[in-house]
């Protein structure tokens, strides 16, 4: 492997990170990051939870080890976020994150995959969000517009995960070469996916950027055992 530029088993400092939104951090009693989201309501406020001083290198692998017994996870991991006309991703002074920050008002473009979905029956999509989009998705509310399930999704599959597995923990893991992108489950490959500028809002390749945990369907209490983020 490469160089590890970051460790939360090494580090365990809330201050690593940038909580937006409608949730809280702790530390949790086995050393975990707890990421506690409150209720969401109607127009998806969200727990967004940035690595604020990490930035991704061109090639990196990301892997960590969560549990949760939220009642409705939805669960995603952001990473090569870049901002757009803005300074930088953190600049966005609005108290609440909601999910429609990626994807409206050109805030940022980013890719996401969705993780821990097949314990609730729902499956990981792997995006690319926001860029150019067009000016009618506005402040988004899922899941409208209606094209943009259609035009985000560049991968969509199942976890080798099942209801009974719920509350226990299991390891992702999620590595960036050049335009590609794979994503492991418990050593399971879900997405293997590469990148041709098939999203039509910003064709560019993404490098570098932040990455973030999220999760847009409180009340839920997440456990991140570990976070270990490597240069490849």
């Amino acid at each position: 492997m490469g160089r590890r530029i970051y460790d939360w088993q090494a580090s365990r400092s809330l201050s690593d990170f940038r909580l937006e939104g409608r949730g809280e951090l702790q530390l949790g009693d086995d050393g975990a990051l707890l990421i506690r989201t409150y209720d969401c309501g109607p127009l998806k406020r969200a727990t967004t939870v940035w690595l604020k001083n990490v930035v991704l290198p061109k090639a990196f692998q990301v892997d960590w080890t969560f549990r949760s017994n939220s009642a409705a996870g939805n669960s995603m991991s952001i990473f090569n976020a870049l901002p757009l006309g803005l300074k930088n991703i953190f600049e966005d002074p609005r108290p609440d994150a909601l999910y429609c920050d990626i994807a409206s008002f050109r805030k940022m473009i980013a890719h996401s995959v969705g993780f821990h979905r097949s314990v609730y029956g729902k499956p990981s999509v792997l995006r690319k969000l926001g860029g150019r989009v067009p000016e009618h998705w506005g402040m988004m509310i899922w899941p409208d517009p209606p094209e943009f399930e259609k035009e985000s999704t560049m991968s969509n599959a199942t976890e080798p995960l099942a209801p009974a597995d719920k509350g226990k923990r299991h390891n992702f893991r999620l590595i960036r070469r050049e335009n590609t992108i794979d994503f492991f489950v418990n050593g399971r490959q879900v997405h293997a996916w590469t990148e041709n500028g098939q999203y039509p809002y910003w064709k560019e390749p993404l490098s570098g950027g932040h990455m973030a945990f999220r999760n847009f369907t409180g009340f839920a209490d997440d456990f991140y055992q570990s976070i270990v983020i490597e240069e490849l």
